[in-house]
């Protein structure tokens, strides 16, 4: 099975915990942060097993915020992916306002796998990831495309 042929991800409570501390404590700071979700594939659903915080900086300019992430932490990224088996299949990042996809977040997704997730969390996640102002794309062969509200809770489940 491949990442595009995934119904649902799975990921356990502790993680989506650990997340929203990360993407908190970046926002008290006024910054942006980019997480990764890596698993395997079991059945049709994708099982998170690891949260990742490369390297990275948020520069902040007139147009608002970015994030970069250097390809040395890219390619330590792939490396560990490699030696652990696990494919790359949720970017995770937050915007000080709205949750939307930009165009810099289209064109600079770190996820590149059809049927991999980008978690966009507004407000910095001063409220939790999953809940109604946080938007979830899906990555098709045509590019991101928005995942409904009453489509997100069959695409993820929160385990213990």
């Amino acid at each position: 099975m491949r990442l595009r042929d995934v119904a649902r991800f799975d990921v356990r409570a502790t993680t989506v915990n650990e997340t929203e501390a990360a993407l908190r404590e970046a926002g008290r700071r006024g910054d942006e942060l980019f997480l990764f979700w890596s698993g395997v594939i079991e059945g049709d659903a994708f099982k998170v097993r690891t949260l990742h915080c490369p390297t990275q900086s948020c520069r902040k300019s007139s147009r608002g915020l970015s994030v970069h992430i250097d390809g040395d932490a890219l390619h330590d990224q792939a490396r560990w992916l490699a030696e652990h088996r696990e494919l790359l299949g949720v970017q995770i990042h937050t915007h000080p306002e709205d949750a939307y996809h930009s165009e810099a977040d289209d064109e600079h997704a770190a996820v590149t796998l059809t049927g991999a997730v980008s978690i966009v969390v507004p407000d910095f996640a001063r409220r939790a990831v999953f809940h109604p102002g946080t938007s979830i794309f899906r990555l098709y062969d045509s590019g991101w495309d928005f995942v409904e509200s009453s489509e997100e809770a069959r695409l993820f489940r929160v385990t213990d």
